[in-house]
C-alpha cells in the first residue's frame, strides 16, 4: 500500500537501505515496484556499523544517477536513513557537517549514545580531521577514511588527535618507546598509552586489551 501510495506522488525510485532479503515484507515491496513501475536500489548499510569506502561511494553513485523523485527508507527511519540522508547532503549539496548532522538527531529518534552513534561519530571524526585543512567528504572518504580505525574510536570513546607537533600522539610516544633496547614489549606499550593520556589531558587513550599502564 504504502509503495502505491509513493507511486501516486510521482516518486520513480526506492532506495532500501536494508538490502535485499528473503523476508515477505522485501518480496512485496520489489513485486510492487515492479507493477507500478518504480526502480528498487537494495543497498544494505548497518546501524551499528560504519560502511566501507566501496559503499560509500556506491551511495553517491545512486544519488548521482537514481531517477527524482528518489524515497530512501530502511526500517525505522532513525539511523540507516538519517545516515543516508546526511551522507547526501555532504556528498552532493556540499552541506556543512552541522547541516548534515541534523538528520542523525533525536528528531528522527537517533540516540549518539547507544551503539548507533557511530554514524554521527563519523561525522565528527570527518570535522575534527579537516579543521585545519578543510577537504571535501568524498576526498576525505577516498584518502583519509580509516573506517576500522574510526569504529576503534569511537569504543574507547574519543576521535584521535593529530596533535600540534609533526605526528599524532600516539606516533610520538611509541617512537620514544619502541627503540629502548630490552624493554618489555608490554612495557613499552604502557609507557605508550601514559605518555598519550597525559599530552591530551587524558582525552584520548589507545585503544588496548585488558589494562595497561607504565611504570
Amino acid at each position: 500500500a504504502e509503495v502505491r501510495k509513493l507511486a501516486g506522488r510521482g516518486v520513480r525510485t526506492i532506495l532500501n537501505l536494508r538490502g535485499e532479503t528473503e523476508w515477505g515484507s522485501y518480496l512485496l515491496e520489489r513485486e510492487t515496484c515492479r507493477e507500478v513501475g518504480i526502480t528498487l536500489i537494495d543497498l544494505k548499510l548497518n546501524s551499528r556499523y560504519l560502511p566501507r569506502v566501496e559503499t560509500i561511494l556506491e551511495l553517491d553513485r545512486i544519488f548521482a544517477e537514481a531517477e527524482r523523485p528518489l524515497f530512501l527508507h530502511c526500517k525505522s527511519g532513525s539511523d540507516r536513513a538519517g545516515f543516508a540522508s546526511a551522507l547526501y547532503l555532504l556528498l552532493r549539496k556540499g552541506a556543512s557537517v552541522a547541516e548534515a548532522k541534523g538528520q542523525l538527531s533525536l528528531r528522527y529518534l537517533h540516540l549518539r549514545g547507544g551503539g548507533t552513534g557511530v554514524l554521527s561519530y563519523l561525522l565528527d571524526a570527518y570535522a575534527a580531521d579537516t579543521n585545519a585543512a578543510p577537504m571535501p567528504f568524498r576526498d576525505w572518504v577516498t584518502t583519509r577514511y580509516d573506517r576500522e580505525a574510526l569504529m576503534a574510536g569511537y569504543k574507547a570513546g574519543a576521535v584521535a588527535s593529530d596533535g600540534e607537533g609533526q605526528n599524532s600522539p600516539f606516533a610520538t610516544a611509541l617512537v620514544k618507546h619502541i627503540v629502548e633496547p630490552g624493554l618489555d614489549l608490554r612495557l613499552a606499550f604502557g609507557r605508550v598509552r601514559d605518555d598519550v593520556l597525559k599530552s591530551t589531558a587524558n582525552r584520548q587513550e589507545p585503544f588496548v586489551y585488558g589494562s595497561l599502564g607504565g611504570e
